[in-house]
């Protein structure tokens, strides 16, 4: 990520925590956060972006960017789990 992404992503959660969530994602969606963002996560929100990148399969697919990442669908979850499934409990 780069500096000015890093600043605009740190200036969007401050300002999501001053307006309230749905402001946020607005921000968010201004600035274009969700197409510089290359992290993805679990609907929970756990960063799996290392297991993605270890995928000798790959394919992984979102249907919805969060502040926190791409949140993977539940076929990329399936996909995630059957190969790293020491990962997952």
């Amino acid at each position: 990520m780069s500096r000015q992404a890093a600043d605009e992503y740190a200036a969007v959660v401050h300002l999501g925590r001053v307006l309230g969530p749905s402001l946020e994602m607005h921000f968010a969606d201004l600035l274009g956060l969700a197409e510089r963002d290359v992290k993805w996560v679990t609907p929970w929100g756990e960063d799996v972006s290392h297991l993605c990148d270890q995928s000798a399969t790959g394919g992984f697919s979102s249907a919805r960017w969060t502040m926190a990442g791409w949140e993977l669908d539940a076929a990329s979850m399936l996909a995630l789990r059957n190969e790293f499934p020491d990962r997952f409990n």
